[in-house]
Parts: structure tokens; C-alpha cells; sequence
């Protein structure tokens, strides 16, 4: 169990967040257990949480992902940015190549913000007034050449090289 939370990470936790999460909860010392009816105790519940805290703690350093999502808070240093590249794709195409769902703000679009391996961050948006279904790529880091951040987004998910088009 440890070990898939720290390679497979539930929803959009890191593995950092998900052991905060569970260390907080033990020392809550709150009762823990669901609303409904569960095979376990109180106690067995707080034994198993116990035992993932400390199998995490026995694997660490844990390993860098490749892709770690980013808060949605922070639309507003990506949004304006002008965009490095284009994907072809449609956001439900990225999303299912990628096996990571995009935010929705109302008054943006969609957008999914990321940190590569190499920590350049990367925001992949698409605007609601935008006049295609195609995704824009934005990029934080201005130091780092736009084809060495596009050669690691595509290394590090399930899209082509090919799909990115440098913006001119």
C-alpha cells in the first residue's frame, strides 16, 4: 500500500501530501472510522494507518514523478503566458493519453498545470474563447529552450513529439 501511494498517488496528491494527510490523522487522535459499516475497528484502523506511515518513511527519499500536477491556484501565473507550443489534441485526448483530468475555472477554460522531472513547470490551457479544440502550452521558465521542455512533457506522458508545434 505504501508503495502505491508513493508511485500511483490517489487523485491529485503528491506522495508528501498523502503521508501529511495520514500522519495528521493519526495524531488527531479523532475517530476515523467511515460513517458506514467497515471490517475494521478503531484500533486495526489506526494500526494500518500506523504501518503505511511507516513503510512510506522506510522509502524514502522517494522518487521524483515525472509529472506532478500542480494547485489549480495558480492559473493566474500561468494564463498569462504566452504559449511555447500547441498540441493537436483535444483536452479529452490529452486527458486520456495522460491519465490525468484538466481544471475548469469558469471564467478561463480548461487547464492542467504541471512540474516536469527536471522541475520546469508547464502549464497545458485551453481557453474558453479559444476558436479551436487544439491545447496551448505555456511555459514558466523562459531560461530553459522551448524544445528541451516540449522533448521531456513528451517523454514523461503518452504524447507524440510530433503532436507539439512550436509556437513562431
Amino acid at each position: 500500500m505504501a508503495t502505491a501511494l508513493i508511485e500511483d498517488p490517489l487523485w491529485r496528491l503528491t506522495p508528501d501530501r498523502e503521508y501529511e494527510m495520514i500522519a495528521a490523522a493519526l495524531r488527531s487522535r479523532s475517530p476515523l472510522l467511515p460513517e458506514r459499516p467497515s471490517h475494521m475497528n478503531e484500533g486495526e484502523v489506526l494500526a494500518f494507518l500506523s504501518l503505511i506511515v511507516s513503510h512510506m518513511d522506510a522509502l524514502r527519499p522517494w522518487p521524483v514523478r515525472d509529472l506532478t500536477v500542480l494547485p489549480e491556484e495558480r492559473l493566474a501565473e500561468f494564463a498569462s503566458l504566452a504559449p511555447i507550443a500547441i498540441v493537436d489534441l483535444t483536452v479529452d485526448d490529452i486527458e486520456d493519453r495522460l491519465d490525468i483530468l484538466f481544471d475548469f475555472d469558469e471564467d478561463y477554460g480548461d487547464f492542467l498545470l504541471i512540474r516536469l522531472k527536471s522541475g520546469t513547470e508547464v502549464g497545458l490551457l485551453k481557453p474558453i474563447d479559444a476558436e479551436n479544440d487544439r491545447v496551448d502550452v505555456v511555459g514558466a521558465a523562459p531560461t530553459v529552450p522551448v524544445w528541451k521542455v516540449l522533448d521531456e512533457l513528451a517523454a514523461a506522458s503518452n504524447l507524440d513529439r510530433a503532436l507539439f508545434v512550436e509556437a513562431a
